[in-house]
């Protein structure tokens, strides 16, 4: 009967390829199966992968099998190395390519996504299929693969203790997302170590953390220990921050090779940008490869290329402003990093959209007045004391909790506030908050406002200019 029924779901797959009740189906009859032929479904997956290399269902199932048949990542390279062969424009085997080759050549104490020995063939490899035919996006998406998948450990960016409240508070910001448990957090405080963190966010995995001192105790220094190494990080509470490594603080430290080959790389896709001036994958992958050598050497490139890119490909233009706005934060960040700042100002930016807020927890204050902003994710912002973002297009503002809210000052005069739910939600309420100012947004046209905004924050002492 199980034989059956895979001879009949062969039937059914061949009048609809990528129907969804068809391949689980044989699932279950090879999951119940006394002696399944693996090896055979495994052929059958290739003859569907001809037909069709973008047949998702397929490539779930091959997974499937190659799992009950045990067989090799190695081997399975080798599968995706002939289809790619066959046609470079099959992006799913490209991204295949990309899941064994992390298996087969794991990163190891590297900022590459694989070993960089073959880090640097699969560079060259790509380099060739994209320039084969530049306008094909199959390789160039795997050429951002190699470029954006190169991500250093984690490591502390800052430490602050919030002012207020009975029990001392830390704020940790971390590189990149983690789980304190995982990385080793610790909070010394004297005599005293506390390994209990909490994210304003809710986040399991995320990158600001913040810890309470018992009572009485005094906070004096974070530590993180790498579960690869060993290496321990120590950065004193309120002290200054580490300094910015080689490749800045939004890059990665490139070996003497691959910054060769990578320069190599970008000289020749200017090349082909000047015989393909139209072209959006070249000028995107400019972009990305001036961003993976030196994002500060080249920044004022990257942001005429990403001008460019609005231009010629003008369906993708709110991606290209959030691109741009990621390029201008991060050169702000590291401007005020360098001189020793806590005070960030962004306004007059052109910005769509705020982030790396995770580089901002020690700033005391942010503007980010005259901007196009949508949203406002403050929640990050744990120890900042004053906030403005006025004339922007803000629907909704996110605060920290309640009692990690550091907040005295917040101005958010003429934006696209309907609701009072779209500046306070369910965290509050806010008694840190001493000023407020909504003027020129619809939710001053709603009966009460005034009287809910005082419930939700009720430390205020002015409300929109006048005092209370």
């Amino acid at each position: 009967m199980l034989k059956s029924d895979l001879q009949f779901t062969e039937q059914c797959l061949g009048v609809n390829p990528k129907s969804y009740c068809a391949w689980h189906h044989r699932c279950w009859v090879m999951e119940n199966m006394p002696c399944p032929d693996w090896e055979a479904e495994i052929q059958l997956c290739d003859r569907y992968l001809k037909l069709d290399g973008r047949n998702f269902h397929c490539w779930d199932y091959r997974r499937f099998v190659v799992a009950g048949a045990g067989r090799s990542a190695a081997d399975e390279l080798a599968s995706a190395d002939r289809l790619i062969e066959t046609n470079f424009s099959n992006y799913s085997s490209w991204h295949y390519r990309s899941h064994l080759l992390s298996q087969l050549f794991p990163a190891s104490g590297t900022a590459t996504p694989i070993r960089e020995d073959k880090y640097l063939h699969e560079l060259e490899l790509v380099q060739n299929a994209a320039f084969t035919d530049p306008s094909d996006q199959a390789p160039w998406f795997y050429h951002r693969w190699l470029l954006q998948g190169r991500r250093p450990a984690a490591s502390i960016l800052s430490c602050s203790v919030l002012r207020g409240g009975q029990m001392a508070r830390v704020a940790v910001a971390l590189s990149r997302p983690a789980r304190p448990a995982d990385v080793g957090l610790t909070l010394e405080t004297g005599e005293s170590r506390v390994t209990e963190w909490a994210s304003p966010t809710g986040e399991s995995s995320g990158t600001v953390w913040v810890a309470a001192a018992p009572a009485g105790s005094t906070p004096t220094a974070v530590v993180m220990t790498s579960s690869e190494s060993g290496a321990e990080q120590r950065l004193a509470c309120n002290g200054p921050p580490p300094a910015l490594p080689s490749g800045g603080a939004f890059g990665s430290d490139t070996s003497a090779a691959a910054g060769s080959l990578l320069n190599q790389e970008l000289d020749n896709i200017w090349q082909l940008g000047e015989m393909e001036p139209d072209n959006k994958w070249v000028l995107l992958s400019s972009v990305v490869l001036m961003w993976a050598l030196d994002p500060r050497q080249h920044h004022d490139k990257i942001l005429e290329a990403v001008d460019e890119l609005m231009k010629l490909d003008s369906l993708r233009r709110g991606y290209y402003r959030d691109l741009r706005s990621r390029f201008i934060i991060e050169r702000k960040l590291e401007s005020v990093r360098e001189s020793g700042l806590i005070e960030l100002d962004l306004s007059c930016c052109h910005l769509t959209a705020i982030y790396h807020t995770n580089h901002m927890v020690a700033m005391t204050t942010l503007d980010a007045d005259n901007n196009q902003l949508r949203a406002l994710d403050l929640r990050h912002l744990v120890a900042t004391e004053r906030v403005t973002a006025k004339a922007n297009r803000v629907r909704r503002v996110s605060l920290p909790p309640g009692e990690l809210c550091c907040l005295r000052r917040l101005a958010l005069n003429d934006n696209d506030l309907r609701e009072v739910s779209d500046l306070v939600g369910e965290d509050g309420p806010w008694p840190s908050v001493e000023e407020l100012s909504v003027t020129g947004n619809p939710v001053c046209e709603v009966p009460g406002y005034e009287e809910q905004l005082k419930e939700r924050f009720p430390g205020l002492k002015m409300l929109n200019g006048k005092a209370l």
